[in-house]
């Protein structure tokens, strides 16, 4: 029992530090990119990942590096979809705020759902029709807020709103195929591929 609680009380922790991040990121991301550009910032960011992981694989688990040698296309295709997330995202701050952005995002969940009614053929549930159906209404009262500006910015704004849908959907089509990839390979050995080849 105290090994369950104390599991759980890291889950959550991991989970807060998580939340922390990703609410930090586009704010750091607005004040880094006058700075840097958007293909930089990317890059860095998965090729830290994929000499990072490289090294820890290599310390750990070499057998790992097979993965190499005949890679799945589905992986390969995952790496392109997560750098043009990213890509996408980052180019969205760009021209949105950092609450836009980071709003709009979260449009990701639902092509993920979207997707995988159609691609995987997956059951919901009704309380999961009325998750979605709250945060389809979410995103029309955050919206409807935000008219005047974007009648005020037509142009960056809406471009801003494409760039981060687009990141939004490349992220969905990342997280199927790896949901498909880790029935077969273990999540590490994946990652080693995704973030090298995104890199």
């Amino acid at each position: 029992m105290k090994t369950q609680a104390s599991g759980f009380l890291k889950g959550v922790i991991l989970c807060l530090i998580t939340v922390i991040l990703w609410g930090v990121l586009p704010i750091a991301l607005k004040m880094a990119l006058p700075f840097i550009d958007v293909y930089g910032v990317a890059w860095f960011r998965f090729a830290f990942s994929a000499i990072g992981l490289n090294l820890l694989i290599g310390a750990r688990k070499k057998h790992f590096f097979s993965i190499y040698k005949k890679p799945p296309l589905s992986s390969i295709i995952a790496s392109i979809a997560l750098a043009a997330n990213y890509v996408c995202y980052f180019k969205g701050v760009e021209y949105l705020s950092p609450t836009s952005a980071q709003v709009l995002i979260q449009c990701s969940p639902i092509f993920l759902v979207i997707l995988s009614l159609i691609i995987l053929k997956e059951q919901m549930k009704v309380i999961q029709y009325v998750g979605l159906g709250c945060t389809l209404s979410g995103f029309i009262l955050f919206y409807k807020d935000q008219i005047p500006n974007i009648l005020n910015e037509l142009h960056t704004y809406n471009l801003g709103i494409i760039w981060v849908i687009i990141g939004g959907f490349t992220w969905a089509i990342y997280v199927l195929l790896q949901k498909k990839l880790v029935d077969n390979y273990a999540p590490q050995k994946v990652n080693l591929i995704i973030y090298s080849v995104a890199a």
